[in-house]
């Protein structure tokens, strides 16, 4: 089975926010883990403050889950 080739159409601007994404990620895998540690929690951080609504929709359904759980409980 041949290996697939590489086309030139992938570098046209069409294609630029994958390769750019692309390259973010692969600058992202260089960090020491230390660093993808912190950026982590950042990150998790910021979408707990932002997604308000799916924590509160993941909540109630921790709540429907289990209902013989205290609200301690189920934060754990």
């Amino acid at each position: 089975m041949d290996r697939p080739r590489f086309r030139t159409a992938f570098l046209s601007p069409r294609f630029w926010p994958l390769w750019c994404g692309l390259g973010v990620l692969w600058l992202i895998v260089q960090l020491p883990y230390p660093a993808l540690l912190s950026i982590g929690r950042a990150l998790g951080a910021l979408m707990y403050r932002v997604a308000g609504d799916r924590r509160r929709i993941a909540k109630r359904n921790l709540e429907l889950c289990f209902p013989e759980k205290s609200a301690a409980e189920r934060k754990r």
